[in-house]
């Protein structure tokens, strides 16, 4: 069942949320890291850079405690860790391709090679 197109989705205020939105240069990144911490390290550090986080010790924090629970690795390939903390005031995707791939704890075994961080 989809409620949603990928491109639209209705959020709280009816304004039509559009993915392109979040989508640029800017938060797309190549990254030749090896091991899930530093490939966490860097994307919440670059989520910091670009004045998307405040907090960054909290919001690593939340980041940790969500894959202590549950692995965010989906299969095929893809992570999508995520967050939801004070202070994040709109919400941000910082996507990375991987140079080569990093073990995640996905369902089907798979290394991941793209991870989505979602605050």
């Amino acid at each position: 069942m989809m409620a949603a197109s990928l491109n639209e989705q209705k959020i709280e205020n009816n304004r039509e949320m559009k993915v392109v939105e979040y989508i640029s240069e800017k938060t797309i990144v190549l990254l030749k890291e090896r091991h899930k911490s530093e490939v966490l390290d860097a994307l919440v550090a670059m989520a910091a850079g670009l004045g998307l986080v405040a907090d960054v010790p909290l919001f690593r924090s939340a980041i940790d405690t969500r894959e202590a629970f549950c692995s965010t690795a989906i299969g095929d390939e893809i992570a999508i860790p995520h967050a939801k903390i004070p202070g994040i005031d709109s919400f941000f995707v910082i996507t990375a391709v991987m140079l080569g791939a990093v073990e995640w704890d996905a369902p089907d075994q798979k290394p991941v090679r793209i991870i989505f961080l979602i605050g």
